[in-house]
């Protein structure tokens, strides 16, 4: 990244946000998406992705940026909610695609299973444990709210 006050830094934070939006949308669209992010490697990318970005905001060169970093982190976190079945906060988790096909049989069994198999490589492969309590939770430049819903969606999983 270099230094966070240049140009390139700025521009590279608003390309960072809007490719976790996209991320958070995709996961959004229900189970077979979420299936087949994980089984690419996709989710654990998440997760390594929310690592660095954590390890960024600890540098000396992150306070200018602080808030752009924090709210990818906090991006990052709603995606692994909704892999975790939690989703959003104040939502039910599903997005539209899923909303509509919420009504089909074997839809909950579906999701349920999906959600085992998605914590199965958040607590492995992914280390989210790891991430949540030794580096997230100690970070001094992290919020509280940030930290505290880190926390709640580990604690669903």
């Amino acid at each position: 990244l270099g230094t966070l006050h240049s140009t390139g830094s700025a521009v590279f934070l608003s390309i960072a946000a809007d490719a976790c939006v996209c991320v958070l949308q995709l996961a959004l669209d229900g189970v077979v998406v979420q299936r087949s992010m994980r089984e690419n490697g996709q989710l654990v990318g998440v997760v390594k992705s929310m690592r660095c970005i954590i390890g960024i905001t600890s540098t000396p060169h992150a306070a200018s940026a602080l808030q752009p970093l924090e709210a990818l982190v906090h991006t990052l976190v709603e995606v692994v909610a909704t892999f975790a079945g939690v989703g959003l906060e104040g939502t039910n988790g599903q997005g539209p695609v899923a909303a509509a096909a919420a009504g089909a049989a074997g839809q909950e069994a579906a999701e349920a299973a999906e959600v085992a198999a998605n914590a199965g490589v958040l607590l492995g492969p992914a280390s989210l444990v790891e991430v949540v309590c030794l580096e997230s939770l100690p970070s001094h430049r992290l919020s509280a709210e940030v930290k505290c819903r880190m926390v709640e969606v580990l604690g669903t999983i």
